[in-house]
């Protein structure tokens, strides 16, 4: 039998192909100037806002972060981790505005990428030419994510440089740390698990915004370090855009197990989280099963996760719910055919303004009233922590419908033991109650990737 044409690559792969192979004697002249003028810039209004109350507020934060003494904080002769010292930098960089903006992507690229260069350069002390390389090409991502949906971000209440900036810091950092292109490939993936920002600073003028680039920046060197240390990440955020074939066979040929993946949830990039509260898109829902179901027949995958969306604008309660129920009970059906679970998930608001379904007991009302025996509770354990607490009682109440949980502390959402939420007690629990499902690991490391990994030592078995 003719064998099936190679699926193109990835976008993700792409740009670690670009990253890896780009040499400043390539370059135009003109370019590199260019990037020598955007890195004084970037320095001077570093510079102008380390005096500044937000400026001093953020410093002193990385200082508290602290981590290896290996990159400066701009304004202070204190060095920090690479990941700590970003996020100082980077909010400095845009904390007064005056920073360069790609206009048609909406993007402020130096406070990522300048400061990205600077703090991962000096921690590896790298030459001032592969500084130089490495932040060309991290502007050049950025300026790429960007312009894929111009101004679909903000037209969705999103920050666009939040957005895009974590993918620039991945290509800077990983560039600077050598990066196999299956470790870029999987920083970037890394990085869309990790995508934030809103504009609701434009209601209050609070200082959100300064923090948005340094936030993307310490995000991005982190999925970098974390695709060091052989940390995996996806090259898609959902699997519908490659051959479920060929993901299959990467699964077999890396010995690893698909435990779970999203249903069709919209388009992603344009800030839609779901689809199946949304009365307009019944069809396309429905459509969207089909598909989940030939990816996870193929992938042995026997668990979907459905996300309910966020709330439609102008329609009541009622029919987002009546919407929401018809849509599960449908997929619930078709889905229990084939032996595969239907999960749904509550996430928190704060993060995800406006997502429809937000708390368990809303869940659970909802898995009684949709009333079939294929449909379940994936709990994420920060998110309920933010909304409404009690965890315990209501994983022991509720551990018949939980197939799968998700982990990360508040605030922050760091590693466990970096917050407020009481780890070693929920995981004893866990255990005492006879719990076999999966754990998802979905945070930040608070400062560096082997630092971040310290907490689940007790957890692992020694070969």
């Amino acid at each position: 039998m003719p064998q099936p044409p190679a699926s193109p690559p990835s976008v993700a792969r792409r740009f670690a192909r670009f990253v890896s192979g780009l040499r400043l004697d390539d370059v135009p002249p003109a370019v590199g100037a260019r990037a020598t003028l955007l890195a004084l810039d970037t320095l001077g209004s570093s510079l102008a806002s380390s005096g500044q109350d937000f400026g001093r507020a953020v410093t002193q934060a990385a200082e508290r972060l602290g981590g290896p003494p290996e990159s400066t904080l701009i304004g202070t002769t204190q060095r920090v981790g690479a990941a700590v010292a970003v996020l100082a930098n980077g909010t400095l960089a845009h904390g007064l505005d005056f920073d360069d903006t790609r206009e048609d992507a909406i993007v402020h690229t130096g406070c990522v990428a300048v400061t990205t260069a600077l703090a991962v350069g000096e921690a590896v002390e790298a030459s001032g030419r592969e500084v130089l390389e490495a932040m060309i090409a991290s502007v050049e991502v950025m300026c790429r994510v960007g312009l894929a949906v111009p101004g679909r971000f903000h037209a969705r209440h999103y920050h666009p440089t939040a957005l895009t900036g974590g993918f620039a810091a991945a290509a800077a950092a990983g560039r600077l740390y050598r990066l196999t292109q299956d470790q870029q490939v999987a920083a970037f993936g890394i990085c869309g698990s990790q995508a934030a920002g809103i504009i609701e600073y434009l209601a209050d003028g609070s200082w959100t915004k300064r923090l948005h680039p340094g936030w993307a920046a310490h995000a991005g060197v982190t999925a970098a370090l974390l695709a060091r240390a052989g940390f995996t990440g996806v090259e898609y955020l959902f699997p519908y855009d490659y051959d479920a074939h060929q993901l299959a066979e990467k699964l077999v040929r890396n010995r690893l197990k698909q435990v779970l993946h999203n249903l069709p949830a919209g388009n992603w990039a344009q800030g839609e989280r779901g689809i199946a509260c949304h009365p307009d898109r019944v069809g396309e829902f429905q459509d969207g099963v089909g598909k989940a179901i030939q990816y996870a027949m193929t992938l042995n995958c026997t668990q979907v996760n459905c996300l309910a969306g966020i709330t439609p604008a102008g329609v009541s309660e009622d029919k987002v719910r009546a919407t929401f129920v018809s849509n599960l009970k449908f997929a619930a059906e078709k889905l229990k055919r084939v032996g595969i679970k239907l999960l749904i998930e509550p996430i928190n608001t704060r993060d995800f303004a406006g997502f429809y379904l937000n708390r368990s007991k809303q869940a659970l009302d909802i898995i009684r009233e949709v009333g079939s025996d294929n449909l379940f509770l994936q709990y994420d354990i920060y998110h309920m922590q933010i909304m409404e607490g009690d965890l315990a009682t209501t994983i022991e109440k509720n551990l018949n419908l939980i197939p799968h949980m998700q982990l990360a502390d508040n605030p922050g959402r760091h590693e466990p033991g970096t917050g407020e939420i009481n780890y070693p007690f929920l995981f004893g629990l866990v255990d005492h109650l006879g719990y076999h499902g999966w754990i998802g690991c979905e945070y930040r490391p608070l400062t560096t990737t082997d630092a971040g990994l310290k907490w689940i030592r007790p957890y692992v078995k020694e070969p």
